[in-house]
């Protein structure tokens, strides 16, 4: 049985279209929370912060899963996989 290995472009696609949609998902979930607990999360500080950090952490997956369609594709790969080179930069750590 021979496995096959995706391409280094539809790993990182199908995780950033992944890490795009579950904050979505918590959004909705939170809304549904709210409205089950009679919350008027407009008028709350706490809930609207908790929603925008929701969508902050939504759109930025997203904006990287569309730019894996430009030519600048290799660029946004490389950021995604910097962490993995720290190690190589600072042996020190």
């Amino acid at each position: 049985m021979n496995i096959t290995q995706p391409s280094r472009v539809t790993f990182w696609r199908f995780i950033l279209g992944v890490s795009a949609v579950l904050p979505f998902l918590s959004i909705w979930q939170a809304i549904t929370i709210g409205l089950d607990l009679g919350i008027d999360i407009p008028t709350r500080p706490s809930w609207v912060g908790l929603i925008a950090g929701f969508l902050l952490l939504g759109l930025l997956p997203l904006l990287a899963w569309t730019l894996t369609w430009s030519r600048h594709r290799e660029r946004i790969l490389a950021f995604a996989e910097s962490p993995e080179r720290i190690a190589d930069t600072f042996r020190w750590l």
